[in-house]
């Protein structure tokens, strides 16, 4: 069933946000890449018109020239010597400096900016995102709490903060965590990274602090929908909500909101019985 769903099934297709574009797109995307609407974010207007011209790989993209902060206005944006570490926050360079990667983080410069909130982006006003995915340099928090009308709507958000601060004024994980659980996600995905400290041990592979983690986080319509707080669902909605459990590889949550669809009237009881297998969930089949 949900190998064989179309642009038309989900409503247009399944609709991403990706602030902080930098890189390319994860490779978890490829089997539904024929169904994504992509949307990137990247302060330089020449990056946005290169990768605008580059062969497409999704249904659409599209990359605009702002860069994402919790409000409008003007700001400086730091610098660093890998581009990676560039951000709106200066980097904590006595923090930073304790470890192996600090050279990364020194500032060669400073540009402005214009800033904006996610939610005043003129461009996503008819874009119903359904993922949003934020890799910012420490302004997590910032920027979600400020789009949260664009968050509250989708189904999957994607995260990086650190546990630490890596730049002054950085949002950490238990802010980003405290976010999520207020508008009703769940934690499904934890990558932690560490980085090993200066010294003779700089290049040591094994245990070292744990720096950031790269999140994932469902939403958990079955415990919104028992506080009225699930809003309006529609078949489109719930197929692109199963779809993304099956990109994520959670069957047994897909399975779960499956059943709640299905008691809604959104899936039909063969569709249901069809997600049953855990083959049914691999899209790489």
């Amino acid at each position: 069933m949900l190998k064989s769903l179309t642009p038309k099934d989900l409503d247009g297709g399944v609709n991403l946000l990706d602030i902080g574009c930098s890189g390319a797109p994860d490779e978890k995307w490829r089997p539904i890449r024929c169904l994504v609407n992509y949307i990137g974010f990247d302060p330089n207007q020449a990056e946005c018109e290169r990768l605008d011209a580059e062969p497409r790989e999704f249904l659409s993209t599209r990359h605009l020239p702002y860069a994402l902060a919790g409000e409008d206005g003007e700001r400086e944006l730091f610098k660093t010597r890998s581009i990676y570490c560039y951000s709106l926050l200066e980097p904590k360079h006595e923090w930073l400096e304790r470890f192996s990667y600090a050279d990364l983080f020194e500032v060669e410069g400073t540009i402005p900016v214009t800033v904006k909130a996610m939610s005043n982006v003129p461009e996503l006003a008819a874009f119903d995102a359904d993922v949003v995915k934020v890799d910012s340099q420490g302004l997590d928090m910032e920027i979600l709490r400020n789009g949260r009308d664009i968050v509250s709507r989708a189904f999957y958000v994607e995260t990086e903060p650190g546990f630490v601060e890596h730049y002054r004024g950085e949002n950490t994980f238990c802010q980003v965590a405290g976010l999520m659980g207020e508008l009703g996600y769940l934690l499904f995905g934890l990558t932690l990274c560490g980085v090993p400290r200066k010294g003779p041990f700089a290049k040591r592979k094994g245990k070292t602090q744990v720096m950031w983690g790269q999140n994932v986080w469902l939403k958990d319509y079955v415990a919104l929908e028992a506080e009225g707080r699930a809003g309006t669902l529609t078949r489109a909605k719930a197929l692109k909500a199963l779809l993304l459990c099956a990109v994520e590889g959670v069957p047994d949550f897909g399975y779960e909101l499956a059943v709640f669809f299905r008691d809604k009237g959104l899936l039909s009881g063969e569709e249901l019985e069809s997600l049953s297998t855990e083959s049914a969930w691999n899209l790489s089949e």
